[in-house]
């Protein structure tokens, strides 16, 4: 769900580091697809070095496979990240896993949109996704884009009893029947 603050909907963001409020993490995940103003994205504060990466966080209340995610760079001059990680876990004590990594992407153009499809052998059910990123376009002292877009792996079926919906999982699950 979209957001309008760092904790809603039973989600939360969190970043290393904001410019300000007026760069808020949350609104990476706010109303729209396309920024409405040179504002209108996270910005970081700055301390971007290949040993201090900047790390965007997101909970959700419920376990989801990422099938694929979209970046959408800021309105105005860019610093977009240039090379980082999704990295995804279940619960705050268990390990990250790596699930998406580019390496030495350019794309520092204003309101440029990108889509990156998560290859199924990566695709893992999480609560906690982070974005951790080692570099960016112009300068590498901080990055800032506008929307990270999380689109989830699609349940592969769904029973309906009239009363409740079962749908399956990534950990799956069985279905008893029994001839009458």
């Amino acid at each position: 769900k979209r957001m309008t603050a760092h904790s809603e909907h039973g989600q939360t963001v969190s970043a290393t580091n904001e410019y300000d409020a007026a760069y808020a993490a949350w609104k990476l995940f706010s109303e729209g697809d396309v920024p409405t103003s040179e504002y209108d994205c996270w910005h970081s504060a700055g301390t971007l070095t290949p040993s201090t990466p900047l790390i965007v966080t997101f909970t959700s209340p419920n376990v989801f496979s990422m099938a694929s995610y979209k970046m959408v760079n800021r309105n105005g001059a860019s610093a977009s990240p240039r090379t980082w990680r999704i990295e995804g876990r279940v619960g705050s004590s268990g390990n990250w896993k790596l699930i998406h990594e580019v390496i030495d992407d350019t794309g520092n153009d204003p309101s440029l949109v990108r889509v990156f499809n998560i290859p199924k052998e990566n695709r893992k059910a999480c609560d906690q996704y982070r974005l951790v990123i080692l570099n960016s376009n112009g300068n590498p002292s901080y990055a800032t884009f506008a929307r990270l877009i999380i689109y989830q792996e699609p349940y592969k079926f769904m029973i309906e009893d009239g009363v409740n919906k079962y749908r399956s999982t990534s950990t799956g699950f069985s279905l008893s029947y029994t001839p009458m």
